[in-house]
């Protein structure tokens, strides 16, 4: 039997390595003194709902959430959504493929939907001429119409 190069499970053990990575990763927090202001606008920027204030509890169990807390963190959020909800953000997130998060206002929402179903439809385009640029055969590369098949298929 011949043996393998290591060199050859080199970029397979490397792959492997960079892909496990940890997916629910807890947020990055100063659990002694943290300031609500500004982990609510980061959160509002992203996209966040409000009842996601709890992740903060989960990552520091020693963390004491009052009132004074949850309404400062809310007030930053409210300011980060200012950011998150408008159109050129929609548009940029349908652009790249995301969904947006229900999280925005009223006041001026259909516009902001209609803005990144806009970039959307342009994602969802180009993706479909990325496919067909890929898959060019309708029938595969071995299909009847493919010029890879051999003249002799009778």
């Amino acid at each position: 039997m011949k043996r393998f190069s290591p060199i050859f499970f080199a970029p397979l053990i490397l792959t492997a390595c960079a892909t496990t990575g940890n997916h629910t990763a807890k947020p990055s927090i100063d659990c002694q003194a943290p300031n609500w202001q500004a982990l609510g606008e980061q959160d509002g920027k992203a996209g966040r709902y409000a009842y996601e204030i709890s992740r903060y509890q989960k990552a520091c169990p020693s963390l004491n959430i009052d009132q004074t807390a949850l309404a400062a963190w809310e007030a930053g959020r409210q300011e980060g959504l200012k950011s998150y909800c408008t159109k050129a953000h929609a548009y940029e997130l349908g652009q790249r493929g995301y969904s947006m998060n229900q999280v925005c206002p009223e006041e001026g929402l259909l516009e902001i939907q209609q803005s990144h179903a806009l970039g959307y439809q342009q994602y969802y385009q180009r993706s479909r001429l990325n496919q067909d640029w890929m898959y060019p055969y309708p029938f595969g590369w071995y299909g009847p119409f493919s010029p890879y098949r051999s003249p002799y298929w009778w």
